[in-house]
């Protein structure tokens, strides 16, 4: 895991060229695990936790070669900079959070069920 990311990391410094999709399955598929696992844990559903694990892993790993195929296509069009990718993505995070904040904004939670 730890290999693999600092192989990511190298990869992302190192350029488009070099990125392999090796490090980004394993490092999203670990985060989709997480993610799925925790999912069922809060809701209490102790059964479902290793099933819903394996589920947040496989979309873990859709999603990284989603990404790869998107850094592949788009990259080489920015040119050889890291500043027109650094923004693009930036940019693009930054529309995402907007939007994620819109679909789920943020409750407050009342000071008696604290």
């Amino acid at each position: 895991l730890i290999a693999a990311g600092l192989r990511l990391v190298i990869a992302l410094v190192a350029g488009s060229s070099a990125l392999s999709l090796t490090p980004i399955s394993v490092v999203l598929a670990l985060v989709g695990l997480l993610a799925g696992a925790l999912v069922a844990w809060r809701r209490r559903t102790w059964r479902d936790v290793p099933a819903c694990g394996f589920a947040g892993a496989v979309a873990g790993v859709l999603l990284s070669t989603a990404y790869h195929a998107v850094c592949r296509v788009i990259e080489p069009m920015l040119g050889p900079g890291a500043l027109a990718a650094t923004l693009l993505w930036g940019a693009l995070g930054l529309v995402l959070a907007l939007i994620s904040t819109r679909l789920v904004p943020h409750r407050a939670v009342p000071e008696s069920s604290r």
